[in-house]
């Protein structure tokens, strides 16, 4: 009879707000891009406001893996390169293709350091 980690819920709450972070970047374009009957998240706060919550959706996946991490005493590894990738998201986040690059690139960056991390811990 297996039984999940007890602190299974700060990995599993990162990656449903990750899921938050993949969904607004898939939806959020520039007015100019926009598609008739297509409903995005642009279109429907603005571009500006959009990505202000797709950063808030990141700043919240960067929390809750760093509790994640503290979990499995990778703190010291995973903080970081959390801090830094998200940080360097942050600057570059703009409404269009590139919120879509970042929130794919964002994803990888974030279940690398979560699984690899525990590997280097003697």
């Amino acid at each position: 009879n297996a039984t999940p980690p007890t602190n299974l819920h700060w990995f599993l709450a990162a990656s449903f707000t990750n899921g938050i972070v993949i969904e607004f970047g898939r939806k959020i374009r520039l007015p100019k891009n926009e598609e008739p009957g297509v409903p995005t998240y642009s279109k429907l706060w603005t571009p500006k406001k959009a990505t202000l919550l797709w950063i808030s959706a990141l700043l919240a996946t960067t929390a809750l893996a760093s509790f994640a991490s503290y979990q499995t005493q990778t703190l010291h590894l995973a903080l970081p390169i959390l801090i830094s990738s998200s940080a360097i998201f942050i600057v570059l986040s703009k409404p269009g293709k590139r919120l879509e690059l970042l929130s794919g690139l964002w994803t990888l960056i974030l279940y690398l350091t979560l699984g690899l991390s525990p590997l280097f811990i003697k």
